[in-house]
């Protein structure tokens, strides 16, 4: 039997999408994990852009993406943007572009798309 035949709904594995617009505590949590990340990504250029420097081994760029796409393209962007690194690489900066409009797409979808519980 599943869970709509009996009139349920399906255990959620993660908080309801809109329990971060209205739990503070959820919201906290959230921003925390963005910091984190993005100070983790932003160290990550950093040890990055000093290799390249010294020609030493370079962190992979797949490395540096995953970074971003787990919570940590604010650091990463500001990393680009302060450090100048990976500035000028077309393909890398699209790729973190499309990865930082994901991140928007989702919020948009999590904080204004959903209405208020009722």
């Amino acid at each position: 039997m599943s869970f709509v035949a009996a009139g349920r709904s399906a255990p959620a594995l993660l908080p309801r999408p809109d329990a971060l617009a209205y739990n503070p505590a959820m919201f906290r949590l959230v921003l925390g994990i963005y910091a984190l990340m993005s100070a983790i990504a932003f160290l990550a250029f950093a040890i990055d852009k000093r290799a390249a420097g010294r020609g030493d081994r370079r962190t992979p760029e797949r490395v540096l993406h995953t970074l971003e796409l787990l919570c940590g393209w604010p650091g990463a962007l500001a990393a680009v943007w302060l450090l100048r690194h990976k500035s000028a690489k077309t393909r890398f900066r699209l790729i973190q572009w499309g990865i930082i409009a994901l991140h928007i797409a989702a919020w948009t979808a999590v904080l204004i798309l959903r209405r208020p519980p009722s």
